[in-house]
């Protein structure tokens, strides 16, 4: 994907709003809150719940009014 930097995480899900449909993890190696929304689920994944154990893939935008802004895509929930 051009214009972003890919990297694979592992953290909680801190806040959900199921009803806007977005929230924050907070990364395992960061302890940083970073932003998420439904529509960056994995495929099969609909919801989050606060407290999931979730992999991603952390983004930063290189372009637009995002840049340099840390995203969670990919997200889903771990199977432990």
């Amino acid at each position: 994907m051009e214009g972003f930097n890919l990297e694979k995480r592992t953290g909680f899900v801190k806040i959900w709003n199921e009803e806007k449909g977005w929230g924050f993890i907070t990364d395992d190696k960061m302890k940083k809150d970073i932003y998420t929304s439904k529509k960056l689920l994995n495929k099969g994944h609909t919801r989050l719940f606060i407290g999931n154990v979730v992999e991603y893939d952390l983004t930063e935008s290189n372009r637009g009014r995002d840049r340099n802004e840390a995203h969670a895509i990919n997200v889903g929930i771990c199977n432990f």
